[in-house]
């Protein structure tokens, strides 16, 4: 059944509030004592997901859109169309943002155009020939050129058959190919019109001699083709290819990273693929410019629960929308539509919240009134808004620890949880055992030690694509380590902690890599809800804890409200949510609701309460 929602804030950058309780909420696996909210039900046993119906996931946006595909839209000749459709409405945005303003002299400048039509664009295909042969013999000074080109058409024409070009004679002045270019294009207008073709010239880039990237090749297309509809595109000076496009993906029966590692491997460029070498190509660059500018990334907002069906948000970098509905048709289980061009990708923790639909199955006879009662309860109190088991990963490797090893500048110990699946304190124990004995310092990896662990990633599963990549990488560089010792025996004999840290980051889409340091905040945070639970259970607000000011209502605002907002922007976290300080009066009146109350997710930037029994929470993990 569906309650509502919950609203956290963005946590990507560090340092953003998350809301301790909403009095609106959806249920959810929390084991918390139900006397901190005041609750007087008993608890009761049922069956959860017994059937992936059971548990649909929908993200909301910031702007409140909820994600969804109907059965209509999610069919794959509906993603195709409205994949057409969502370029069609970019090519007619972007045309019409890169149209020339009119300037005041609008009639004079129109007549000048009129001119250069009657000039330039001849009525029929002959005399577009024509015009088009006289500017080809002045620029290339041969008549070649002129004659090929005449013969390209005429063939295109009478066979209906796409064909191309290289005009043989090289332009090294770019305002003769500009003019030739020019003329080409002209002339297409007047095939177009009469046999549904066009004319697509570029400069010739195949070919090993140095000229050749002077000479100008031309394609006869169909009218319409994307090739022509890229041809328009330069013509008007809009983008050939759009920058991010945003859709909604509905996945059953298949985790968020798979469903976009196998998009994404679909849709990234042919010559980062082949070989292997697509993750080494998008982490050449920075993470941030790599999430934005490497073709076919896929991002998303938030991870989601395997077993249970989920509509979420997603974004792929310069590519069509009619590529990924034919990428997600092979993919079982995974639907995609609602297709939008934007400006920025999505990235994790762009969302508002979830809305949940819950079936709950097997319920004894006498669990129904409990049941009941427990739903009146999170309406009217809400709960603890911990972060669920799912973040931290299941088995002994928690992904919070990860992210622990990676802040305290032990990649070592980190990839040791990750391929061996250890918990902390033998993936350290064991690390710092290796080192000595190879004489190595702290947080290195003999590579001798390292390749027997890489051996033992061979019998994972094949969904294990983690642990996969990351042996990938490190098998790379302990290859390229043995060889520099053939050749000098006296070289180092292990990967160093900047080397392996180089090969978690280089093997590891952003989004996994993020995934633990979120992780560990994520951890600091429910540590946080529990000694607030703990300590004052569902009461008001008490004072030094925080709160939203956009929910302000000018109550109790005072000088700290600003003292907090400045501190924040100097310290260059202008993006997190703005928070203030409980007041003395407001915890003594009781004004503010438990409701209201936010907590830090750690970071560089954030506001800690004063309240002590949430801030000593958050201690052990600085150290």
């Amino acid at each position: 059944s569906h309650l509502g929602m919950v609203a956290p804030s963005r946590d990507e950058n560090g340092g953003n509030a998350k809301t301790v309780t909403d009095a609106s909420a959806f249920i959810a696996p929390l084991y918390m004592a139900s006397s901190s909210l005041g609750s007087s039900h008993s608890s009761f046993t049922c069956v959860l997901k017994h059937r992936y119906g059971d548990f649909v996931v929908r993200e909301v946006d910031p702007d409140g859109q909820i994600a969804s595909l109907t059965p209509q839209e999610a069919s794959e000749d509906a993603a195709v169309h409205a994949a057409c459709n969502a370029e069609r409405e970019w090519e007619e945005e972007t045309k019409k943002a890169h149209a020339p303003t009119p300037s005041a002299d609008a009639g004079a400048e129109a007549h000048d155009n009129n001119e250069k039509k009657r000039t330039h664009e001849p009525a029929s295909l002959e005399e577009a020939m024509a015009a088009a042969r006289a500017v080809v013999v002045e620029q290339t000074e041969s008549n070649v050129d002129a004659e090929q080109l005449q013969a390209l058409v005429d063939d295109a024409v009478n066979n209906k058959q796409n064909r191309s070009l290289t005009l043989p004679t090289p332009l090294d002045d770019k305002t003769k190919r500009t003019n030739v270019h020019t003329a080409i294009r002209l002339l297409s207008e007047a095939v177009e019109a009469a046999h549904s073709l066009s004319l697509v010239s570029c400069s010739a880039k195949n070919g090993s001699d140095d000229d050749n990237k002077h000479r100008i090749e031309v394609r006869v297309v169909a009218a319409g083709s994307k090739q022509a509809r890229d041809s328009q595109r330069r013509k008007n000076g809009s983008p050939a290819i759009p920058a991010h496009v945003a859709f909604v993906v509905r996945k059953t029966n298949v985790d968020t990273a798979s469903t976009a590692r196998a998009l994404q491997s679909m849709l990234l460029p042919h010559g980062a693929q082949g070989k292997g070498n697509a993750r080494q190509h998008h982490h050449q660059k920075s993470a941030a410019a790599a999430a934005s500018s490497i073709p076919g990334t896929v991002t998303f907002a938030g991870t989601k629960d395997k077993r249970g069906i989920t509509y979420q948000f997603m974004s792929a970098a310069r590519t069509f929308p009619r590529y990924i509905a034919k990428a997600a048709r092979k993919l079982r289980g995974v639907a995609v539509g609602q297709f939008k061009v934007v400006n920025e990708r999505i990235y994790l923790g762009n969302l508002r919240g979830n809305r949940f639909n819950i079936v709950l199955r097997n319920l004894a006879d006498d669990a129904q009134a409990n049941a009941d009662k427990a739903c009146a309860s999170l309406r009217q109190s809400g709960f603890f808004n911990f972060y669920g088991l799912q973040r931290f990963g299941r088995g002994v490797a928690h992904t919070h620890k990860i992210g622990q090893m990676l802040l305290a500048n032990r990649p070592d110990a980190a990839v040791r949880m990750v391929l061996l699946a250890c918990d902390a304190e033998t993936a350290l124990s064991e690390a710092d055992a290796a080192a000595d004995d190879a004489g190595a310092p702290r947080g290195a990896w003999p590579t001798g030690n390292l390749e027997a662990a890489l051996a033992v990633t061979k019998t994972r599963p094949n969904d294990s694509f983690i642990e996969k990549d990351l042996s990938i990488a490190l098998r790379r560089r302990v290859e390229a380590a043995n060889s520099t010792r053939r050749k000098d025996p006296t070289a180092r004999g292990w990967l160093t902690r900047e080397e392996l840290a180089a090969a978690f980051s280089e093997s590891l889409p952003k989004t996994t890599c993020m995934m633990y340091l979120h992780a560990f905040q994520s951890a600091a945070f429910n540590a946080a809800v529990s000694a607030r639970a703990l300590a004052h259970g569902s009461a008001p607000a008490r004072a030094g804890e925080l709160v939203l000011v956009d929910e302000d209502d000018g109550v109790g605002g005072g000088g700290g409200v600003e003292d907090l907002c400045d501190a924040e922007e100097e310290g260059g976290g202008e993006s997190l949510p703005r928070v203030r300080l409980v007041t003395e009066q407001e915890a003594e009146a009781n004004a503010i609701p438990a409701s209201r109350v936010v907590l830090p997710l750690p970071g560089r930037f954030c506001t800690y309460p004063l309240d002590a029994a949430t801030l000593d929470a958050y201690a052990p993990f600085a150290t």
